[in-house]
């Protein structure tokens, strides 16, 4: 048996002789694949050799299995793309929308770190997220568009890949992060809304296995989506900035009314700004939120704006107001109203001018709101107005001390005032 069959074949023979079975196997012969069978004749003194050439059989499974393999690949970048995606959607956090990319490029790609890189106004790009890093170097990047292979690139809007960086010739420019890494190959993707570049999706490989054009074209795909998520970041950081630009200038508008205000109607000088604040402290020892302190700071301000309707004969007159005058005097909150209503930016900012002068008690104006119907921002600022009025001189009188002041508020709890409102001030 030894001279005349293969040495593997021997153990299927003695198997067939010893169990009186049929035993197969399959055997590749240069590019051929067979399937073999030994099968015992009576007796299991011998067994017979049949061989069958199963070469396309074998090429048809391979294919069929790959092509299921590429398949299952394909439906879980598209479910990674969605879950891109789905960040893009629920956030306009870049940070957030940058971990949810490089995550699932590391995933899907089989690669060992990404990073991106943005592109600023003078064509440099520079480190803005990474993962699957070892050290700190990758956060040192800094590479101009056109320079190296990453710098081509961002400039040729174009996929660039090195199989071996280590090649001297490649010119990568970044020596120091491939020696600590102990990167062998790379990929960079250029990231471009409306044909801008927004900078470069970098992907690295400890190992000499490549990615394949799939891979690569997946890669591309994967930096569409980021650049949608950044090219989104970018407008709404675009837009809060002007917001806030936009609201500063309205807020230094008002500012600058206020204190023409102020002049006009002989208050001390200082005195809104002055009870704008201890509003704004008030407010936050009260619990009021970080959202609604910009609104109660601009109702502060203008609070007595409505004044500017009031005749200069009564608004000021230095001896005591008639009836019929005090009535028109009464009317500012409802003119401050009647401004303010149509404006949106201060449309949240009402309650203090038009409410400020309501009392806890009910026997305030113009509404006669009582208790917690009156606006918590106008309660709070009653007691501000009504202490910085009482602790500042007046052609009328001298400033009270602070003492007979605080006396005054804590007397006029539940009256004049919120009675939690007046322990809030009374413990600053």
């Amino acid at each position: 048996m030894g001279e005349l069959l293969p040495t593997e074949w021997h153990s299927n023979v003695e198997t067939a002789m010893q169990s009186g079975e049929i035993n197969t196997t399959d055997i590749e012969i240069g590019s051929k694949v067979f399937s073999l069978a030994f099968v015992p004749i009576a007796g299991n003194d011998y067994v017979n050799l049949y061989g069958a050439d199963i070469t396309k059989r074998v090429q048809t499974e391979n294919r069929l299995r790959d092509s299921e393999q590429s398949a299952r690949d394909r439906l879980r970048r598209l479910q990674a793309l969605r879950t891109i995606d789905q960040a893009i959607t629920s956030t306009l956090n870049l940070e957030e929308v940058l971990d949810s990319v490089l995550s699932e490029t590391l995933t899907l790609l089989d690669v060992d770190a990404a990073a991106v890189l943005l592109v600023d106004e003078d064509d440099w790009l520079t480190y803005s997220a990474g993962a699957g890093f070892n050290t700190k170097e990758i956060q040192r990047s800094m590479v101009h568009v056109g320079e190296g292979i990453s710098g081509k690139s961002a400039q040729e809007l174009e996929l660039h890949w090195v199989e071996d960086t280590r090649d001297p010739s490649i010119g990568f420019t970044r020596q120091g992060l491939l020696r600590a890494e102990k990167f062998v190959s790379y990929y960079a993707a250029p990231l471009v809304s409306r044909g801008s570049l927004l900078g470069i999706l970098e992907a690295y490989k400890r190992d000499s296995n490549q990615l394949d054009e799939e891979a690569r074209e997946f890669l591309v795909a994967i930096a569409g989506q980021a650049s949608i998520a950044i090219e989104d970041a970018k407008l709404f950081t675009n837009l809060a900035t002007s917001k806030a630009e936009l609201e500063d200038t309205y807020d230094r508008t008002l500012e600058g009314w206020v204190t023409a205000l102020d002049l006009r109607d002989n208050e001390t000088a200082g005195h809104t700004r002055r009870v704008s604040e201890m509003t704004l402290g008030l407010a936050k020892a009260v619990g009021v939120s970080e959202d609604e302190l910009g609104h109660y700071w601009r109702g502060a301000l203008l609070h007595d704006v409505g004044k500017m309707a009031i005749p200069d004969e009564i608004l000021l007159k230095p001896g005591a107001l008639t009836d019929q005058e005090w009535a028109e005097m009464k009317k500012h909150p409802y003119y401050a109203y009647e401004w303010l209503k149509n404006l949106g930016y201060l449309r949240k900012a009402l309650d203090i001018p038009y409410a400020h002068h309501e009392k806890w008690d009910g026997s305030g104006y113009p509404q006669g709101l009582k208790q917690k119907n009156i606006p918590l921002g106008a309660r709070i600022f009653a007691v501000a107005d009504v202490y910085d009025a009482l602790t500042s001189d007046r052609p009328y009188r001298k400033a009270w001390t602070r003492e007979k002041t605080l006396k005054y508020i804590a007397d006029e709890s539940g009256k004049h005032f919120d009675p939690e409102i007046v322990a809030a001030f009374l413990a600053l």
